[in-house]
């Protein structure tokens, strides 16, 4: 029986790859944050559009929330005269992210007359659409992927003998391509679906959470073991086909 130990230098990979995503994920979006929330623009306007988000039943997620607070301190400040709400029906059994968000400004004082709503777009329930049918098309890739690399591994040749440096396809067109570019590939599979799947999630509201650092580092968390697990699960595979050693 062969022994598929990982190499440790692998291994450092993963681990590297994995803190450095995290970190520049997190830097990315506290720096986005601070600059942000340090801009002021004080122009007055005809009107203030909020942009639809999540609901929760008849309440806006704490996105959407704030969204609505901030226009309904520009009403009250003077800044605008008329709000307007855009979104339509994320999901079926859900009111129109518009109605939700024009019921909560009525809540805080709004004036009626000085709501406009608008509810028929749909870019929410297409972006969940699309992340769906874009993970169908990984979930093909990764399998069209992994055949490949079962009949081009050198395990396919009755003639290879393994041992600990002679990984790599024996295929004359595979002769070019390295252990370094099979691990990129995986890398992006991973990245892929990873990312894919968080987004999914995301969508579906398992890291809706009041604070919203809870709800960023539990995302942060998921798509970090997410990729992991593929990349992993890659190297081994990897491994156990002789494409790498």
């Amino acid at each position: 029986m062969l022994n598929y130990k990982i190499p440790k230098k692998w291994l450092i990979l993963v681990i590297v790859a994995l803190i450095s995503a995290l970190l520049l994920a997190l830097a990315s979006s506290a720096s986005s944050i601070y600059l942000y929330g340090s801009s002021t623009n004080n122009i007055k306007a005809d009107a203030a559009i909020v942009l639809g988000a999540a609901v929760w039943g008849e309440e806006p997620s704490p996105v959407f929330r704030e969204r609505i607070n901030h226009a309904i301190n520009l009403y009250k400040n003077g800044s605008v005269k008329t709000i307007i709400f855009t979104g339509g029906v994320g999901e079926s059994n859900e009111p129109a992210e518009a109605i939700v968000g024009k019921n909560y400004a009525l809540a805080q004082q709004v004036k009626a007359a000085d709501i406009l709503t608008e509810t028929q777009s749909r870019t929410t329930h297409q972006i969940r659409h699309f992340s769906i049918f874009s993970l169908i098309f990984l979930l093909f890739l990764t399998i069209a992927t992994s055949l490949f690399a079962y009949q081009v591994s050198p395990l396919r040749d009755p003639t290879f003998r393994p041992d600990s440096a002679n990984g790599g396809s024996l295929i004359p067109w595979m002769q070019g391509v390295t252990e370094d570019h099979w691990l990129l590939l995986a890398n992006i599979i991973a990245f892929s679906l990873s990312t894919n799947l968080t987004l999914i999630i995301w969508q579906a509201r398992r890291f809706h959470h009041h604070n919203k650092w809870i709800s960023f580092i539990t995302m942060t968390v998921t798509w970090t073991m997410l990729f992991g697990s593929f990349m992993f699960t890659s190297i081994i595979y990897l491994l156990m086909q002789w494409l790498i050693d």
